[in-house]
């Protein structure tokens, strides 16, 4: 037995909807047939108020507490908000630079032998080969420069990343006839 007020949200884990309550998939119901859930929700989650109003939509959406919460944003009943992706612009990023210090390194005194950098050392002069795999010998190569500020190398696409939270799908379902709720206003 699924007794609720009517307009009581729950939710429900089969693939039907129990009699007395309906999916929240935003349909439009006919006030006519349906004055007591309009009395309930009016036009909240769409309709004309005249004819027709809907049901909440819950498809693919999180429900959220109406009200503001301390530093948090406001919502009304009804009220939707929020992006399943955002687009990040280049002035979402700070402004900032790297700073490389002046270094010196160690290297081979005598021409490279290899194109391999792998277990091989810098060599002093290179040639067709930076490289040597002969050990440094302690002349150190001339200072890198600093360099103030570098910049992305990233590509100019912009692509959208994902911002959904892990989910799993369940139906919400809403009480369409039972009990009306009293209001204590």
């Amino acid at each position: 037995m699924m007794d609720g007020y009517i307009g009581d949200i729950k939710l429900f884990a089969g693939n039907f909807a129990p009699k007395n309550w309906m999916f929240c998939q935003g349909q439009l119901l006919s006030i006519a047939t349906n004055t007591v859930v309009f009395y309930v929700l009016g036009t909240r989650y769409g309709g004309n108020g005249t004819t027709n109003f809907a049901l909440p939509d819950l498809r693919s959406r999180m429900p959220v507490g109406a009200g503001q919460g301390a530093g948090l944003s406001a919502y009304s009943v009804g009220q939707k908000g929020g992006v399943e992706t955002v687009t990040l612009q280049p002035n979402n990023f700070p402004v900032h630079s790297h700073t490389l210090p002046n270094v010196g390194m160690n290297c081979y005194t005598g021409y490279g032998n290899t194109d391999v950098p792998f277990n091989n050392y810098p060599a002093r002069i290179p040639g067709k080969n930076m490289y040597a795999t002969t050990m440094p010998s302690g002349t150190t190569m001339p200072t890198v420069q600093s360099v103030q500020q570098t910049s992305s190398a990233g590509a100019d696409t912009l692509t959208p990343i994902n911002l959904i939270q892990p989910v799993l799908a369940i139906n919400f379902i809403i009480c369409v006839q039972g009990q009306l709720p009293i209001s204590t206003i």
